[in-house]
């Protein structure tokens, strides 16, 4: 999935297709210096 923007609501619901089909959690979670996938990682999965 490509995303236009790095913002925090965009990988939200990147994540959150991931967790309706039935991801409990991540491990590791990898970003480069912009703090959306970080934020929306913990947001859904912590």
């Amino acid at each position: 999935m490509i995303r236009d923007r790095e913002r925090k609501d965009t990988w939200r619901t990147f994540f959150d297709s991931f967790k309706l089909r039935g991801l409990s959690g991540i491990d590791l979670l990898l970003s480069d210096a912009y703090k959306g996938p970080i934020r929306a990682g913990n947001t859904i999965f912590i």
